[in-house]
């Protein structure tokens, strides 16, 4: 068993370069191959559960550090949520890629993403984790500039740019963890090392760089300005992994940094807190002004991770661990399914009408009953009604909430007192906005333009109606579904096993106050943000963090660095300059531009012969020593 590790990991990349030569020929074939692949690959996760619990896999010689992986607790649920989440999404992928460009290429870098994602989930080791997760970040960048059209030029540009800074971070926060801990990476030692260390302050500056990289790929506050953006450029089955499965891989890293290297560290605690809270509600606020379908459900994405995160500061704190592991654990596996179902969706409305503007689209679900049922328990699901699999984590991670108030101190009761009303509060947000989505495409008659019927092939059909079946069943009985997995899941999070009572007249009080919040703020939506004619006003906030904040101090930075590097170069050019009339005793000679036979010249000016600091050959040079420095470094360590 231990050898379909490897398969999970490394046959989905060798299996990218076939589906691109497949699907140079035939678009239908490839289809038919990477769904039978990637259902291969959710059979191989399967058997690794049912017979290969706690297996792990080591190549010692890579990269001289090694990777090694290991089958087990959260870790093989999120595996296995992984391997569904894109085969479901590559189900979908016929109708909505049928007649598109560039088919080939984003079946290869699906493929390759997979297999990176699912290195990401079974990594056993923090190198491991971040080999794999760059990896990741590199090829779904492809998903992003797909469609090639100037706006997804501009945000993958922008993902692109998040990705890299977000490695960065990672490698600093790689690079001082190992310090602080004298080389333990893996995950079996690094709590022990961690509370052994007497680098405690280099430790938390590894955790916070650590933070930043997982952060931004999990969308959490302030890292999440790029999420709204990516989810409705990417095509719609790109969407649903990113969303469902993608930011999961942050939250992964996040979870790492919390039960293992963090755990009962009441700072770092509060940081996930306070981003958490942030989160969820920023996430309802986008989501409830947005008029582009996909827009919505991205910031719908970021507000579940900011509940996620929230259940993840409750169990950083280590006071009452059992229902925060388990809320934070099914929340997860509840927002994949749930986003698999709403994503999918969004692309047969674009397959069918090419828009997904939500003022174009009214009433144009009508016409298809199992997508009106799929879509409408999707988002009754998340809006953490009883009865469905998304009331069940929240209620656990509500109850987290409750539990450490109880025995929390002075002044972090009061603290955690706000949170969970506006725990609350963003769950009827949460509804409001799923009210908004329901009534514009399902209930609103449809423009005259817009009255053809809505098809679904049987492979979108398939990928919406199991995940919202899943919904269902495991919303009606979740002691015997959820429950387990959560109890599986307990010890790889550092909680004990628990069984709570979901239906209890306490837990429906909580989300009663949930459901009448929703029901107030979408009736204040009808009469504030559509018009007579039944359209939905455009209304755009006044600040934008990425746009006001983040690109002036870029600027800003960019500018300082480059006058401070242009004062170097003056100051060494102008002593080489004295240096060569004191010793020549005149002006060097210089040639005038194109004559010089230097490859690469950066400049058009008259320059002194010779200049190699202008050429591209320098810059090379450059590029390898530093590349040498960087190689014996890890060397010697």
């Amino acid at each position: 068993m231990n050898l379909l590790i490897p398969v999970c990991v490394f046959l989905p990349m060798l299996a990218a370069v076939l589906v691109y030569i497949i699907c140079k020929r035939s678009f239908s074939a490839a289809n038919t191959f990477a769904c039978c692949f990637t259902a291969v690959i959710f059979v191989c996760t399967i058997l690794l559960a049912l017979f290969g619990e706690n297996s792990s896999f080591v190549l010692s010689d890579f990269c001289m550090m090694g990777i090694s992986f290991s089958f087990s607790g959260f870790k093989a649920i999120l595996a296995i949520l992984c391997a569904f989440g894109f085969m479901l999404s590559i189900f979908s992928s016929h109708s909505y890629f049928s007649g598109s460009a560039n088919n080939a290429r984003y079946f290869a870098f699906t493929l390759f993403t997979f297999g990176a994602t699912m290195g990401v989930f079974l990594s056993d080791d923090l190198f491991t984790t971040y080999i794999f997760f760059e990896m990741m970040s590199l090829a779904s960048w492809v998903w992003v500039a797909q469609t090639e059209t100037v706006s997804a030029a501009q945000v993958s540009r922008a993902y692109l740019a998040y990705s890299i800074i977000g490695g960065l971070a990672l490698l600093m926060g790689l690079v001082l963890i190992n310090t602080a801990l004298d080389g333990v990476l893996s995950f079996d030692q690094i709590a022990s090392a961690a509370a052994q260390t007497s680098q405690k302050e280099l430790l938390f500056a590894g955790g916070i760089f650590l933070f930043a990289g997982f952060g931004i790929k999990a969308g959490a506050f302030p890292l999440h300005t790029w999420l709204p953006n990516a989810h409705p450029i990417a095509p719609a089955p790109a969407s649903a992994l990113l969303s469902g499965i993608l930011t999961k891989a942050g939250v992964f890293g996040l979870i790492i940094g919390a039960t293992r290297i963090f755990y009962q560290n009441t700072t770092y605690a509060m940081i996930l807190l306070v981003s958490g809270t942030i989160t969820m509600l920023l996430g309802a606020l986008t989501a409830l002004f947005a008029i582009n379908l996909k827009r919505a459900l991205a910031g719908s994405s970021l507000s579940q991770i900011g509940f996620i995160l929230v259940g993840l500061s409750m169990l950083t704190f280590g006071k009452d661990t059992a229902y925060a592991a388990g809320g934070v654990i099914l929340h997860i596996i509840n927002h994949a399914l749930i986003k698999l179902v709403l994503f999918i969706s969004a692309g047969a409305f674009y397959k069918n009408y090419h828009t997904i503007d939500l003022n174009k689209l009214r009433g144009t679900g009508r016409s298809n009953s199992l997508l009106a049922v799929c879509f409408t328990v999707a988002a009754a699901a998340i809006s953490g009604i009883p009865m469905l699999s998304g009331y069940i984590s929240k209620t656990l991670i509500h109850e987290a909430i409750v539990e450490n108030i109880h025995i929390a101190s002075a002044s972090m009761h009061d603290i955690l007192s706000v949170v969970e009303i506006l725990f609350i509060i963003a769950g009827g947000f949460t509804l409001a906005y799923m009210c908004k989505l329901i009534y514009k495409l399902f209930i609103q008659k449809p423009l005259s333009a817009q009255s053809k019927p809505l098809k679904l092939d049987c492979g979108t059909s398939l990928a919406i109606t199991l995940p919202a079946v899943l919904l269902i069943l495991c919303g009606i009985l979740p002691n015997l579904t959820y429950e387990k997995l959560a109890v599986f899941a307990s010890q790889s999070l550092n909680a004990e096993a628990f069984s709570a009572h979901y239906f209890s007249l306490t837990n429906l009080q909580g989300a009663l106050y949930s459901i009448l919040i929703g029901i107030v703020l979408f009736i204040l939506v009808r009469l504030l943000l559509i018009d007579k004619k039944g359209d939905l006003k455009t209304f755009t906030f006044p600040i934008s963090l990425e746009k006001h904040i983040y690109s002036s101090v870029i600027n800003a930075l960019s500018f300082l660095g480059a006058l401070i590097a242009r004062v170097f170069y003056s100051t060494i050019d102008f002593l080489i300059h004295i240096i060569s009339l004191i010793v020549f005793f005149h002006d060097p000679y210089r040639v005038p531009a194109m004559t010089d036979d230097h490859f690469g010249r950066y400049t058009k000016k008259y320059v002194r012969a010779g200049r190699i600091d202008q050429t591209l050959a320098f810059e090379l040079l450059l590029f390898g020593i530093g590349v040498a420095i960087v190689l014996i470094y890890l060397v010697v360590i």
